[in-house]
């Protein structure tokens, strides 16, 4: 999907312009506030997630980024959330996740029962937000997903997303951790 134009200028779907993509980001959580000032942005620190802060950046909103690491384990993802927020002066809540065989069991068997999977991958990207959402104040959370994979840093992942897009997006949705919050979960971003 990613691509130039004959000029040489970044595209993206379709032969969309950067500033094209921009602009239909930024009316996408526009319209997802309605008229609220304050958002969570999920930050992983990589392209997707950035994007959707600096959109709301752009939109001069309220943000706070959220992201999570695994106790005692500080991954890349967290060393860049917290580069990315230090350099743009957002503030970042760092939320750890319990890593004890016990834990990890009792959180399983929970994801297994309440979200009636059993999927490896699926109860892997549940699992943090078990912990991430309860602890977001704001009423909308702003999180892109797919994008590294969309534009072509994992196959599998392109497969997968593509084919279970829809799917996941409502799983998390409709989450018992997302009652009384607003969820923006994209695959284009």
């Amino acid at each position: 999907p990613y691509s130039r134009d004959g000029a040489g200028r970044d595209t993206g779907q379709a032969g969309e312009s950067v500033n094209e993509f921009r602009k239909r980001m930024e009316g996408d959580i526009s319209n997802l506030l309605n008229g609220e000032g304050k958002v969570a942005v999920a930050l992983s620190g990589g392209i997707d997630s950035t994007c959707c802060l600096l959109a709301c950046l752009d939109l001069k909103l309220d943000v706070t980024a959220y992201t999570f690491y695994l106790d005692g384990h500080e991954s890349q993802d967290l060393h860049a959330a917290r580069q990315i927020t230090r350099t743009l002066g957002v503030n970042l809540r760092e939320v750890t996740v319990p890593y004890t065989l016990d834990s990890l069991q009792t959180d399983v068997a929970k994801i297994i029962r309440e979200y009636r999977t059993a999927r490896k991958t699926a109860v892997q990207c549940i699992h943090p937000f078990m912990y991430l959402i309860p602890l977001i104040s704001e009423q909308t959370i702003i999180s892109g997903l797919y994008a590294d994979d969309l534009y072509g840093t994992s196959k599998n992942g392109t497969i997968i997303g593509n084919r279970n897009k829809e799917e996941y997006h409502d799983l998390l949705i409709d989450s018992p951790l997302n009652k009384n919050k607003r969820a923006s979960v994209n695959g284009i971003y």
